[in-house]
């Protein structure tokens, strides 16, 4: 392990395509027994120090009594690929999704901060999910992960750690229901999904049980306005569209149009109109007032 990162010439002697493959086809088969073996070897100390540095980072016991954000992850990890897991996705188990869970953390240690809140102090790590999206893309391409099969997306990792606080952040301050079927339809959203309930089912309250209520809070609302194909959610169909815009209103290209039917998209998920008319209606009162 120390020899890793030998290198000759400028060239590393061990390439990195090859750690890449062995490392991502080791957490394949079992993450959490990978993660120990790992841990044992020093292999983080060597390649990902930026994940040691989770094992002296300490949390608040009244949303992480589980311990350290090292130890949260390892819980997280092994929730992958579990019975509840299983019941609640299916048996399959992302590897992107897996590298997602080992590194969503990252960015804790340096964000880490004392706070008053109700009269204590408290832990607090915010903005760790912009931080460690960025310390998370430094280490796909410095090991360059994503040359195993296209299995691993630099650009995927990336965007599920700087999205796994989205069910937590929607119950403090709900989102518009655009911008939450932008995040959940599709593949990608199944996978961010998967990554938010086990970072939740490894976080403990003082009583040591998971809450999970920002997710299923989360997934009832999904389930009020998007429908579901092949186990992805997907949008429903548009009732207006651009040209419709253009015809009905003798609009010109311009961003008005995109303004506008991103509102009738937003009243559409929300219920409030349900047919071709309706949005027609609410398009035409939106231009009347500048939309």
């Amino acid at each position: 392990m120390p020899k890793l990162n030998e290198q000759r010439k400028g060239m590393f002697v061990v390439p990195r395509e090859v750690i890449a493959e062995q490392f991502l086809r080791t957490l394949a088969g079992h993450p959490k027994k990978a993660l120990d073996v790992m841990e044992r070897f020093g292999v983080f100390d060597v390649l990902m120090p930026e994940l040691s540095h989770l094992k002296h980072c300490t949390q608040s016991k009244d949303f992480h009594s589980e311990g350290t954000a090292f130890r949260h992850t390892c819980r997280a990890l092994t929730r992958l690929g579990s019975i509840a897991w299983n019941k609640e996705f299916g048996n399959s188990v992302p590897l992107v999704v897996v590298i997602g869970t080992l590194l969503h953390d990252i960015g804790k240690p340096s964000c880490k901060r004392l706070i008053r809140q109700h009269g204590k102090l408290h832990i607090s790590f915010q903005h760790h999910d912009e931080r460690g999206s960025a310390l998370a893309a430094s280490i796909v391409r410095r090991l360059k992960l994503s040359s195993y099969g296209g299995m691993v997306s630099d650009h995927e990792v990336v965007w599920l750690i700087k999205s796994h606080m989205t069910a937590v952040q929607h119950m403090e301050r709900p989102l518009p229901r655009c911008v939450l079927a932008e995040r959940f339809v599709g593949e990608r959203g199944l996978h961010l999904l998967q990554l938010m309930w086990a970072d939740l089912v490894a976080s403990l309250e003082p009583n040591h049980w998971p809450s999970l209520q920002p997710y299923r809070r989360l997934r009832n609302e999904l389930d009020s306005f998007l429908t579901k194909r092949n186990g992805l959610y997907v949008m429903p169909k548009p009732l207006i569209t651009g040209h419709d815009c253009i015809t009905w209103f003798r609009m010109e290209q311009s961003p008005m149009i995109g303004k506008v039917l991103a509102n009738v998209e937003e009243a559409q998920l929300q219920g409030r109109i349900r047919t071709q008319r309706q949005a027609r209606i609410f398009a035409q009162r939106l231009l009347e007032r500048g939309a």
